[in-house]
Order: structure tokens, then C-alpha cells, then sequence
């Protein structure tokens, strides 16, 4: 699509694989970084570079509550997610001013049934990004990894963007949605637009 060439957002396939009300966890891969790779994560992290995917043309949105000035909660919505983030003595367990990268995904995939159509419809599309210093007995074997920071839990050390290896994993949970079919991008219509480089 010339469309997405000009505008520098050309759409790929990911490694991700999601099947329709399957809810699992899955080890996605293990990159080995060298210097220039580990530079390179770090100064995207520091830029605050966020991650777009869409599924079922609907674009990934991470949720946030935001208190409004009256004192009530709202729920509120970002486009995409953060690749990373940078630690602070607010955020326990990290080192302040060190690049964190998100290695875990949870993808919360919303769908809808209806009288008037046969099957399920997805209505909405929201990821959770967690940095996971994952850990794993032995040799690394891609077929059968033993992970043993798994359950994930928020004791777990984040993962730095300077690690030699990064482990990439996901969860998917599917939720039943009221949203019906037409309605499925209201949510969309209130976000900003990002810069894509």
C-alpha cells in the first residue's frame, strides 16, 4: 500500500501466534544482542519509542486510568505500547536511569457474540507490557524452553536493554465484550496520533 510507504508505516507480520479463544502462554524467541544492537534498544527505549500492531485491523491500545479533576477514575487509552523504560527509585527494582526493555506481552483480546452472526467477532484489541528478566534451566533449547521465572510474578527482576540476551514471551487472554460489531472502534477515536518513524 503506497498509503503506508509514504506515511513510513508498512505492515508486517509478527512472530505472534494467537488462535481464535485459546488462552496460553508462549515463549516467543531468544535474540542474542551484540554492542551495537544493545545501543541501538537502548537509545529507542530512551526515546520512548512505542510498538504498533493491529489485529483483525484493529490497533493494539494499552490501557491507563486517568483520575479526572472531579476525583473520578476514567479508563483511557494509548495506541500501541512502550518498547521499554527507563528505571527510577520509583519503580522498585530497578537502577535509576537504566533503559528497561518489555520482553513480555499480554495480548487482552476482547470479543463479541451476537444472535445475528454465527461465531465470534473480536471488538477489541489491548496489550499489557511487562519487563521479565526471564531465567531458564540449562542449555537453551527453543523446542522446549524451561523457563523458570514462569508464572510471571512481580517480584521478577525487570530485563535490562544492555543484556546479552533478551527471552521474548506472551500471554493471550480472551474476554467477552458488550461492545457490538459497530461500535468496536469508538475507543480509537480518542487517542492521539503517534509519530512513526
Amino acid at each position: 500500500n503506497l498509503g503506508e510507504v509514504l506515511h513510513g508505516a508498512v505492515i508486517q507480520n509478527s512472530p505472534y501466534e494467537i488462535l481464535m479463544g485459546k488462552s496460553e502462554f508462549k515463549v516467543c524467541c531468544r535474540s542474542k544482542l551484540n554492542r551495537a544492537q544493545k545501543t541501538n534498544l537502548v537509545n529507542k527505549v530512551r526515546m520512548d519509542y512505542r510498538i504498533h500492531m493491529i489485529m483483525d485491523n484493529l490497533p493494539a491500545a494499552t490501557k491507563m486510568i486517568a483520575e479526572m479533576p472531579d476525583g473520578t477514575k476514567k479508563d483511557m487509552y494509548d495506541r500501541g505500547f512502550r518498547l521499554g523504560f527507563i528505571g527510577s527509585k520509583d519503580i522498585p527494582g530497578t537502577e535509576p536511569g537504566t533503559a528497561y526493555v518489555n520482553n513480555h506481552l499480554r495480548f487482552i483480546v476482547k470479543y463479541h457474540k451476537s444472535d445475528t452472526f454465527s461465531g465470534a467477532r473480536i471488538v477489541g484489541f489491548e496489550v499489557e507490557a511487562y519487563s521479565v528478566k526471564h531465567t531458564y534451566e540449562g542449555e537453551w533449547n527453543p523446542k522446549d524452553p524451561k523457563l523458570t521465572s514462569v508464572p510471571l510474578r512481580p517480584d521478577l527482576p525487570p530485563m535490562p536493554a544492555v543484556s546479552n540476551e533478551v527471552i521474548f514471551t506472551y500471554d493471550v487472554v480472551w474476554e467477552h465484550s458488550d461492545i457490538a460489531w459497530a461500535s468496536r472502534w469508538d475507543l480509537y477515536l480518542y487517542m492521539g496520533d503517534d509519530q512513526i518513524h
